[in-house]
């Protein structure tokens, strides 16, 4: 809250107004979300930042607001988030993240059940 009020966003907490509204002076208090575009800008310079105070080290990686997305629902599916709530914090439909990321939840089941079978040795009756 006091962030926004020192840019001269007034902010009721009981509101549906945007959690991330555009900054800008001309629609500042007009409930305009803030674009894709100004997100990716935004992002570029964190992370330039981030790199040269020595917080980050990109080893040449360029994260997109895409690859973020990607990476959180990945994480949150391997930390077992339901995917309702998943679907639901990144606005999406719960068809899209099964079609999409079917193949983290197939390879965690897959751990989960030979968890513990260990490794096999084939069997060789000249062993015996």
């Amino acid at each position: 809250m006091k962030w926004y009020r020192e840019f001269g966003f007034e902010v009721n907490e009981k509101s549906n107004d945007f959690i991330f509204p555009r900054m800008t002076y001309s629609v500042i208090n007009e409930n305009v979300p803030t674009t894709d575009v100004a997100w990716t800008k935004r992002l570029r310079v964190v992370m330039k930042g981030a790199e040269k105070d020595g917080y980050w080290d990109a080893k040449g990686r360029n994260i997109t607001n895409y690859s973020a997305r990607h990476h959180y629902i990945t994480e949150a599916i391997q930390r077992g988030v339901d995917i309702y709530d998943i679907a639901l914090n990144c606005g999406t439909s719960i068809n899209y993240i099964e079609k999409t990321y079917s193949h983290v939840t197939t390879l965690m089941r897959s751990k989960e059940i030979t968890k513990g079978l260990g490794k096999h040795r084939l069997y060789n009756p000249l062993q015996d």
